[in-house]
């Protein structure tokens, strides 16, 4: 269960500074014992059903590839603050293994650049790309849920990319809509263009701050 400081930022919950911490059990494992020394020294993890979720990384930073498997179990999730504050993480490849990117995941990653999301992730949570330097990112096909702020303070992106089959979410331009063009969910705020006509057949925009999150 997570332990949120939680405060509401234009109408989204999000966390007091964008920050989930996760709060594990007893029952949460360190799967530490028989992993290969490299991995060891990067990733701590959490067992459920056979599956793996990670909850921290203490790694040296630069570019980071996260495991698709670890000792013949998938790993499947990235935990709540699983890279939180990590700002020598530059960029972040997450295989095609992992459905769920948690709430605040790579929150202030700021030197983070670069993320290639796995095409069978389903969810991206809140506040999950806080504050990193992403230029661009692209929402892979099977993403059918983001949480409010995702990329929230993302002072450098430019384009927000989403795959053709995705059958929830679209963009425009570098803009994301829901698929039906009916709902602006995020300008990004580093869009080359100081000027921005919504378009037509907008009739919601997710929160005040889509338009340009930068306070």
């Amino acid at each position: 269960m997570a332990v949120v400081d939680a405060r509401v930022v234009a109408g989204v919950e999000v966390p007091h500074e964008g920050i989930i911490r996760p709060h594990y059990g007893t029952l949460t494992a360190l799967f530490l014992l028989t992993l290969p020394a490299a991995v060891q020294a990067q990733f701590t993890f959490e067992t459920n059903n056979g599956a793996l979720t990670i909850t921290g990384y203490t790694g040296p930073g630069g570019a980071v590839d996260i495991p698709s498997t670890t000792n013949g179990m998938p790993v499947t999730s990235i935990g709540s603050s699983a890279f939180f504050f990590q700002p020598t993480v530059a960029s972040v490849t997450i295989p095609n293994s992992v459905a769920n990117i948690g709430n605040s995941a790579f929150a202030q990653c700021y030197g983070l650049t670069n993320v290639v999301i796995g095409t069978n992730v389903t969810h991206i949570g809140i506040a999950a790309f806080w504050y990193c330097g992403l230029t661009s990112v692209t929402i892979p096909n099977n993403v059918t849920s983001i949480g409010g702020a995702a990329f929230y303070q993302c002072y450098s992106l430019t384009a927000i990319a989403v795959d053709a089959l995705n059958s929830v979410y679209r963009s425009v331009d570098g803009v994301l809509f829901d698929k039906s063009q009916t709902k602006l969910i995020q300008y990004p705020i580093d869009k080359i263009g100081s000027d921005y006509t919504i378009p037509d057949g907008v009739i919601s925009i997710e929160s005040r701050r889509s338009l340009l999150a930068s306070t």
